[in-house]
């Protein structure tokens, strides 16, 4: 009787698994790193049955150090959009991360598989740039994308909480719709 109990709550943890309503079946049809923009992450996804009323795709880099503050992120997922297609953003150049999807539809929130999104690239015109935080207790995650104004013409730098990337933004290049990433 003990194993039927605790095979019976193994179940209700388990990713997918509802106790009603219908089940939680998705289909992952695009999973891949940009070409364009190698620390963007593109999935497209579909659940089976009924279409949710909300969904969002949590995602978290693998294997980072505690020291690390951005290790990870939520992206909102714009369910009008084809296959619902959705883009990854803030990711590290050249690292690894797991990603899973939230969707509720009835109430009722269905929970994916974890998924190994392929390794993020590197930029290629990418110079080393040295941060010193002088008061690393008091920094928040995330980062910050800004542009050179008029001294390095077409370029723009997005500095983590970690490091600094200049990236080549030439405005006649840069997609200007999701779809196109």
């Amino acid at each position: 009787m003990r194993a039927l109990r605790l095979a019976s709550l193994i179940l209700l943890a388990s990713p997918g698994c509802e106790t009603r309503g219908e089940p939680c079946q998705f289909i992952l049809g695009k999973n891949e790193v940009s070409a364009k923009i190698p620390t963007v992450g593109v999935v497209e996804w579909s659940l089976a049955g009924a279409a949710p009323s909300s969904a969002r795709i949590v995602y978290a880099l693998d294997h980072a150090a505690p020291s690390i503050l951005n290790r990870g992120g939520e992206a909102p997922v714009r369910l009008d959009d084809a296959n619902h297609r959705t883009l990854l953003l803030g990711l590290k150049q050249a690292s690894s991360y797991t990603f899973h999807i939230e969707a509720v539809r009835n109430g009722q929130t269905c929970l994916s598989p974890n998924y190994v999104l392929p390794t993020t690239g590197r930029f290629a015109t990418s110079p080393a740039v040295t941060v010193n935080v002088s008061q690393p207790d008091k920094r928040d995650p995330g980062f910050i994308v800004t542009s050179s104004g008029t001294s390095v013409p077409n370029s723009a730098f997005i500095v983590s909480s970690m490091s600094c990337r200049c990236v080549d933004v030439n405005p006649l290049s840069i997609p200007t719709d999701a779809a196109t990433l």
